[in-house]
């Protein structure tokens, strides 16, 4: 982490990213999306290294987890 005192009140941070990393991560999210399209936000939260499955009702709680592993095959 670099440290640019242009202001003696103000401290500005940045950090440099490894391009092949951001690569990466912008593969890995256009996967993401082509696979769990139309469950993103409905029944999938995705993360960094997280994929959540929610349920919408009490009683679907083994029917999502399913559609979701049925669409990662």
């Amino acid at each position: 982490m670099h440290v640019i005192s242009l202001f003696p009140q103000l401290n500005f941070f940045y950090s440099k990213y490894n391009y092949k990393i951001m690569l990466i991560w912008a593969t890995y999210w256009g996967v993401m999306i082509k696979v769990f399209d139309e469950m993103m936000r409905k029944v999938v939260d995705i993360y960094v290294d997280d994929i959540i499955v929610k349920t919408l009702t009490r009683g679907n709680q083994v029917g999502d987890p399913e559609k979701v592993f049925n669409q990662l095959r």
